[in-house]
């Protein structure tokens, strides 16, 4: 879900290319975060992300 061009097999857009979840991972890692998804059938797909808060 996260690999670049990845397009799942329900999804309903033929002009979207694939990128949208793979370019948020890089950067959320790229601020030393994570990003975690849990799905279920009928009821959602749960999208979280986890950022340090750094020290002033």
């Amino acid at each position: 879900m996260f690999d670049r061009f990845y397009k799942g097999s329900y999804s309903c857009n033929p002009t979207n290319i694939g990128i949208g979840l793979y370019i948020t991972k890089s950067i959320v890692e790229g601020q030393n975060g994570s990003i975690y998804v849990s799905s279920t059938l009928g009821k959602g797909t749960r999208f979280t992300v986890r950022l340090m808060k750094k020290p002033l």
